[in-house]
């Protein structure tokens, strides 16, 4: 359970997301790895294991791999909405943005932008887990 500013937020069906890959729609052959409220991504069959957020390519999935964010994922509310940001020794920044979808059940995460550096990544997740407890939308 997530608690800001009030608001409780029950992210716990979305763990199994650390070993499910996110296909990355900017970048051929990339696969992202995030862990949301569970520890770090293990299983993956990749050399993620043990990050919080990771990103491969390749027909293999260890052909290439970058790490981007070593420390669980922090919560903060921006403009109404829950965002889990994962760091790492600076520059890499991982922003998932959880929008509050009521009929979205668990949702899909979905890449939906990569910064002109590439080392800032954002994420949304249309899913009824990005709504708070007990508030009806």
């Amino acid at each position: 359970m997530v608690s800001i500013d009030g608001l409780h937020y029950d992210l716990s069906p979305l763990a199994s997301y650390k070993s499910n890959g996110i296909s990355n729609p900017f970048i051929a052959n990339f696969t992202s790895y995030l862990s949301i409220c569970d520890g770090p991504i293990t299983g993956s069959n990749t050399t993620c294991d043990g990050a919080y957020s990771c990103e491969v390519t390749g027909p293999k999935p260890t052909d290439y791999a970058a790490t981007l964010g070593t420390h669980p994922v922090l919560f903060t509310i921006e403009s109404d909405t829950l965002v889990g940001t994962y760091s790492k020794v600076l520059p890499f920044i991982v922003k998932v943005f959880f929008l509050c979808q009521a009929d979205a059940g668990i949702g899909q995460p979905r890449l939906v932008s990569i910064g002109a550096s590439q080392i800032e990544y954002s994420y949304q997740w249309p899913s009824s887990y990005g709504c708070p407890v007990g508030i009806v939308v």
